[in-house]
Parts: C-alpha cells; sequence; structure tokens
C-alpha cells in the first residue's frame, strides 16, 4: 500500500538529511575521528599513564597545549605543526623514530583536522 507523503513527514526527512549531510560535510572531530587513531597508535606512551615527552594524546586540549618543547599542534596551520611532520616521518625524534610514523591516511586526517582548526 502506498503512503501519502505528508508536508509534516516531508519536512522530518529533510531535516533528517541535513544534519546527516552536515556531519558528512564537517571537517574531522577530535572525538569522533582522531581520539581512536591516537588511542590506538599513541596512548599507551603519550597519556595519563606516560606522558614521553610531556606529550599528551588521550584529549584534545593536551595535544593543542603539551610537549616538552612547546605545542606539537598550530590549530588552522598543519603545515607549521611539528606533530604532522613527525606523524608522516618528515620529523624524527630521538625516541623511537620509526613508531611514531602512521599511514598516510591518518596522518592526511590529522592534518585535515589541524587545518580546520583542531576542533
Amino acid at each position: 500500500m502506498m503512503q501519502t507523503l505528508t508536508l509534516g513527514r516531508l519536512a522530518a526527512y529533510a531535516a533528517a538529511f541535513a544534519a546527516s549531510a552536515a556531519t558528512l560535510c564537517a571537517g574531522p572531530d577530535f572525538e569522533r575521528d582522531v581520539l581512536p587513531v591516537f588511542a590506538k597508535s599513541c596512548v599507551s606512551c603519550h597519556g595519563p599513564q606516560k606522558e614521553r615527552g610531556g606529550f599528551r594524546a588521550d584529549n584534545r586540549d593536551a595535544v593543542i597545549s603539551s610537549g616538552d618543547q612547546g605545542p606539537w599542534v598550530v590549530p588552522g596551520d598543519a603545515g607549521a605543526s611539528k606533530l604532522a611532520d613527525l606523524l608522516s616521518g618528515m620529523r624524527k625524534t630521538e625516541r623511537a623514530a620509526d613508531k611514531h610514523i602512521l599511514p598516510a591516511s591518518q596522518v592526511d586526517l590529522i592534518r585535515r583536522w589541524i587545518d580546520a582548526g583542531a576542533p
């Protein structure tokens, strides 16, 4: 049986579509996109139990402000952010240099997050 599409139902569909489109078009989000990468690859050495190099990767505010030699992230400028270079292998550290390198797709995600202002 065919249902009649009422104006109210059409408005509800339009609102749901708009909300979905906004989520898809939004840049990367720390909690949703970046934290899972950091949780898998970084937090064991840069989290609440250990804070190597004075850097923490387990929450956004810490990522933005931490680091023994100054912040590793410059919100809005991935090119000036030491973190993006470290994770891509363009920058090395004395300790565990190769451990910091992530797959290109994850580095790209983190660069896009930084360029979007690191929300």
